[in-house]
């Protein structure tokens, strides 16, 4: 069960991000997330980092 919720927790950031990258754009929010990842935890920014990827091989 908590893997579920993982994974509904991690989608709806993809979402928001998404949402935000059109906004400012991907370049902007990677570039963010870059900044949010340099002082980050390594297990808890995991999820964030592979998203980060997702988002710069969509750019």
């Amino acid at each position: 069960m908590s893997a579920d919720l993982v994974a509904v927790t991690s989608a709806t950031l993809l979402v928001h991000e998404l949402r935000i990258a059109a906004i400012i754009g991907v370049d902007d929010l990677v570039k963010a997330m870059d900044l949010v990842l340099q002082h980050s935890s390594g297990e808890s920014a995991g999820g964030m980092a592979h998203r980060r990827d997702l988002h710069d091989r969509l750019s």
